[in-house]
């Protein structure tokens, strides 16, 4: 994922933890299970950032989505294994589009979750299928 300078936001899988990049491929920083008191669980499989530098991660073990200000300090998460509003099954990809809404294809439950600027403190706004 990039964000608005440019940098890029990178899931390092095998390691729980995201690492991050100018513009050019140099190493500015990252963060993860260390000192995070273990919030990953170890399958990382999405990334996005919105527009006020804040990263958006899919853990499709936990079916959690967690978000961080840009420098890495956790602000919240959402999400657990289920059918229901808030709830993902399986693989889930993330993005985040300009008005700062939050789209999480949720696979097995055939479905894309939207979720507005309220995502941060868990609420659902409203959720789409026929995308």
């Amino acid at each position: 994922a990039l964000d608005v300078e440019g940098d890029v936001y990178v899931v390092d899988y095998q390691n729980r933890r995201i690492q991050v990049f100018d513009p050019e491929g140099r190493f500015l920083r990252k963060w993860g299970n260390e000192g995070l008191g273990d919030v990953f669980s170890g399958r990382l499989c999405a990334i996005a950032v919105d527009g006020e530098g804040n990263v958006y991660v899919a853990d499709s073990l936990d079916r959690r989505i967690y978000v961080f200000d840009p420098e890495g300090q956790f602000l919240a998460k959402w999400g657990s294994e289920g059918v229901g509003d808030g709830q993902f099954k399986g693989e889930v990809e993330i993005a985040v589009d300009g008005e700062g809404d939050v789209y999480v294809v949720d696979t097995n439950n055939h479905r894309i979750q939207v979720f507005g600027r309220v995502a941060v403190s868990g609420m659902i706004e409203r959720q789409r299928t026929d995308l």
